[in-house]
């Protein structure tokens, strides 16, 4: 069995958000996709209506310039980060679809604070590999028995090896990633 994620980071207003979501979702069959939560309530709602969907919201991403906007702070003194994972579980309570949230691997204490902020929310963590996130340090943070975590690590096994021994190196990345995940 496998999960597909449809990794498109949409944002748009809800009436085009309506369409997104069911390109994604019916037409492409994904069983999740990230979504930007910036435009609000509306931008995001159209993903929640799919049943058995997971929609993950941009909360503290992986990339360099994450902390640009996502680390600045509320006049309460709480990073937007904070914020966005709190509104996500407002938006989530009644759809029909569950509602995750993206924590990037490259942010341990985030990852570990949001975790404390949402202990049953699904949780899509890209950045282990190439990033250099750690993997120990993503179970430290965010393992749980209630909220279960998704590690994506595409680079370091997609580029494994461009010879002849692709297939190998890639499979080997993996499993190497896969062990180091449940050590």
């Amino acid at each position: 069995d496998h999960l597909v994620v449809g990794d498109a980071k949409r944002g748009d207003i809800g009436h085009s958000a309506r369409f997104y979501a069911q390109t994604l979702y019916d037409d492409f069959g994904v069983d999740a996709c990230t979504v930007s939560p910036y435009l609000g309530r509306d931008s995001v709602a159209p993903f929640l209506e799919h049943e058995g969907t997971c929609t993950f919201v941009l909360t503290r991403t992986s990339n360099e310039g994450a902390a640009d906007l996502q680390e600045a702070c509320a006049c309460d003194g709480t990073p937007l980060y904070r914020h966005v994972a709190q509104k996500a579980g407002e938006w989530a309570r009644g759809g029909e679809g569950e509602m995750g949230l993206v924590v990037g691997a490259t942010a341990p204490d985030a990852l570990s604070e949001l975790r404390a902020d949402a202990p049953t929310l699904p949780f899509l963590v890209p950045g282990v590999g190439a990033q250099g996130g750690d993997p120990a340090a993503v179970m430290d943070a965010a393992a749980t028995d209630e909220g279960p975590v998704l590690v994506n690590s595409s680079r370091s096994i997609l580029y494994a090896s461009d010879g002849a021994d692709y297939a190998e190196a890639a499979a080997t990345a993996a499993k190497d990633l896969r062990d180091a995940l449940n050590a």
